[in-house]
């Protein structure tokens, strides 16, 4: 059965050692490497991607960090929304 051969290939490549500790590298298969490769492209553009936000002028992050000498300020409307969420808390 297929399944057997696949169950048989992948108790193999678990049971073989590919770390060189005199490189200190760990040597991945194409298999496991492929996953990895997408998931690092992925989370690249998902962090280097301005966030969708509808249209809005503002992005979801608000300009963060906070930085008034490149202009990176936090717009009138995250000031009001965070000063009454403080006074809801306080009181």
């Amino acid at each position: 059965m297929e399944r057997d051969g696949i169950e048989e290939d992948v108790r193999i490549l678990c049971e073989m050692d590919r770390y060189d500790p005199s490189a200190r590298t760990l040597t991945w298969t194409e298999p496991e490497a492929y996953p990895y490769r997408r998931q690092i492209a992925h989370w690249t553009e998902y962090f280097a991607t301005p966030a969708r936000n509808g249209g809005l002028s503002d992005s979801y992050t608000n300009n963060f960090p906070f930085e008034p000498l490149v202009g990176n300020l936090p717009p009138p409307e995250a000031l009001l929304w965070s000063a009454l969420s403080l006074i809801t808390l306080a009181s």
